[in-house]
């Protein structure tokens, strides 16, 4: 696993710095408006990510392995496309 800043986190840090700065520059004034509406939504999203992921590991964990491989491997054909479509798509 990288590092909590790898590369694409600073690529992605350093766009956002960046249009910071254009919008500072553009309209003499410290975005607050934005950081504000990122904030609200890091609030709302940052929980709903935590319990997915944790709904996640206990499933690795819940559910046999065997069974995820009959109906998610490349032996499941349409059946484990169309499983995994609706499970990631919902």
């Amino acid at each position: 696993m990288a590092g909590v800043v790898d590369r694409i986190t600073f690529i992605i840090a350093a766009v956002a710095a960046a249009l910071f700065y254009y919008v500072y520059l553009k309209t003499g004034q410290v975005p607050w408006g934005a950081t504000g509406r990122a904030g609200a939504l890091f609030v709302n999203i940052v929980p709903k990510i935590a319990f997915a992921f944790l709904i996640g590991a206990l499933l690795t964990e819940a559910i046999p392995r065997e069974i995820v491989q009959n109906w998610l491997s490349d032996r499941a054909g349409l059946r484990g496309i169309l499983l995994g479509w609706l499970v990631g798509g919902g």
